[in-house]
């Protein structure tokens, strides 16, 4: 059966070359922990957060010792002396940014009794027209239930950059997985920026077409990889894909652009290269 998540599809309709590296070979490849090292450790602190300090008066008093907790579970398979520089200047920030969130949380209703992190919204959808199902995979970071005609997710973002990797495709397939898991429209969308907390968020609706058009998208994705079609797609991308050692036209088109492969160091090369 295809496992389809919206990372995976995203990375297939990216490069389907990319995609079968590693979901279908699942080879090894370098991915820079330094890229998503901030984003992991705030997911895992507001995960325990609505857990354990939801109700607590003294949150702030065992922040430091949470987010140190929440470094170390994202740093396990790091080796920490090659990147102690950037792991405590991720801790630093994250102290600084996370009293600046909850204030944000709380003006915003999103610290309330109903409110679930990382919630499974796995689902297997058979469709009429077609002769397989999917299995959808994806975690909600935050669900919102305060009655039964509104219900809010949200997802949040922890790059530097505003619109970074913010896809309202994510957003939109959620919504549509909860409807499908429960019958319930989802009544608003929004992406929570981590690093702005002054102008933290952004909202979208579904519209109309939005649920049959996404379950159409996705269906053609999974036929596609259910033919082996696993071309390249050379493009900026290849300059940052953890495969670009093996990729024989994607060292094809970075000879033809007359550039060297770069170390990347931080998010603004990335960002370059993604041509944004």
């Amino acid at each position: 059966m295809i496992r389809m998540s919206f990372s995976s599809k995203n990375l297939y309709d990216t490069c389907p070359a990319w995609f079968e590296y590693k979901y279908i070979k699942k080879e090894l490849g370098f991915e820079d922990p330094r890229h998503t090292l901030l984003g992991n450790t705030l997911d895992t602190y507001f995960d325990w957060f609505y857990k354990f300090n939801l109700h607590s008066a003294n949150w702030k008093d065992r922040l430091e010792d949470d987010v140190d907790y929440a470094l170390e579970m994202n740093t396990e398979k790091i080796p920490k002396e090659d990147y102690r520089e950037f792991i405590d200047n991720t801790r630093n920030k994250c102290l600084e940014l996370i009293p600046l969130d909850v204030a944000f949380l709380k003006a915003n209703g999103i610290l309330a009794p109903r409110v679930y992190t990382q919630y499974d919204l796995e689902y297997v959808y058979d469709h009429p027209k077609k002769s397989f199902p999917i299995r959808f995979l994806g975690r909600a970071d935050f669900v919102l239930m305060h009655n039964p005609d509104d219900v809010r997710i949200y997802d949040g973002k922890a790059s530097k950059y505003r619109h970074r990797n913010v896809h309202p495709e994510q957003l939109k397939l959620y919504a549509l997985l909860f409807y499908l898991k429960h019958h319930v429209v989802v009544s608003q969308l929004g992406f929570i920026y981590w690093s702005f907390p002054q102008r933290p968020i952004d909202y979208l609706y579904v519209e109309g077409e939005d649920f049959p058009r996404l379950l159409d998208s996705c269906f053609q994705t999974a036929e596609k990889i259910l033919d082996k079609d696993f071309k390249a797609n050379p493009a900026g991308h290849c300059y940052i894909c953890p495969y670009n050692g093996r990729c024989k036209p994607g060292q094809e088109f970075r000879h033809k652009s007359k550039k060297s492969l770069p170390v990347i160091e931080n998010d603004f090369m990335l960002e370059d290269f993604n041509g944004n």
